[in-house]
């Protein structure tokens, strides 16, 4: 009978640990690896023919070498986008400051359908989700983004036939003569165009339908102006050799961008 209990007992205890191995792996198996933000992602249109789709990558704290880059690479299919986020690289030639390392993945000319997306950071974690491309905008959805930020999730295409810009001054005066005088030029060759609120890549279109530009002229004030124009690059040139050949033009900066990606 003591014989009979004692192998009871032992197959009682090898039971329960049997059941605390599996625990265990059951444990490390759900485990999930946690990993702070270090980069930030953001997608832009280029503007060049054929449009483009760049993944603006920056790392989230600022990096001992003015020269820092990251480490990236991009695979496109047919149906899914890869971006593997590698590593922040500080060259050994480092250029000493602090500032914030970036780099651009590009991923082509896509096609109007989703695609799946994968987001791989250090080999440590992989985002899934996907991207949505139609004709008036991208749309970016993951899952989980672990050990990234997202700028923009969703980015609205520039349309055709459209030009936006700048008058940038320090004077305000100059703002009620010769700006005013710049836009109305511009109006005679070019035509309104209602846009839908939302980010642009190259500026963003507010609630009260007025465009801010992405990156601000220096200058105090600014007078911003987006229009639907068919014309040649001819016509925005000419006005713009116009009010440049000014007496007043070293006080004024103009500045016209084309949805072709022209710059002027």
């Amino acid at each position: 009978m003591k014989e009979l209990r004692k192998k009871f007992w032992l197959f009682f205890f090898a039971i329960a640990l049997t059941g605390q191995s599996c625990s265990l792996t059951d444990n490390k198996k759900d485990t999930v690896v946690q990993v702070k933000d270090e980069f930030k992602i953001n997608i832009i249109e280029n503007l060049g023919s054929p449009r483009q789709l760049f993944f603006e990558l920056e790392s989230l704290e600022e990096q001992p070498c003015q020269n820092s880059s990251i480490d990236k690479y991009i695979v496109v299919g047919e149906n899914k986008i890869s971006l593997f986020i590698e590593d922040i690289q500080n060259n050994s030639d480092c250029n000493p400051g602090m500032t914030i390392a970036a780099g651009i993945a590009n991923a082509g000319s896509l096609l109007n359908h989703p695609y799946d997306l994968l987001v791989s950071v250090r080999e440590t974690v992989e985002n899934e989700g996907s991207l949505f491309v139609t004709g008036k905008k991208y749309e970016l959805s993951l899952f989980s983004d672990d050990g990234i930020q997202v700028e923009h999730a969703v980015l609205n295409k520039v349309p055709e036939n459209f030009i936006w810009g700048y008058a940038a001054y320090d004077d305000e005066t100059l703002g009620i003569s010769t700006v005013a005088n710049f836009i109305a030029s511009l109006e005679e060759i070019a035509q309104a165009k209602q846009m839908d609120a939302g980010y642009y890549g190259h500026f963003t279109i507010n609630e009260n339908e007025e465009i801010e530009m992405r990156k601000q002229p220096a200058q105090n004030f600014s007078t911003p102006f987006f229009y639907e124009f068919t014309g040649s690059s001819i016509q925005l040139e000419s006005i713009l050799q116009q009010y440049r050949s000014l007496p007043e033009s070293d006080q004024i900066e103009y500045a016209i961008f084309t949805s072709n990606g022209d710059v002027f």
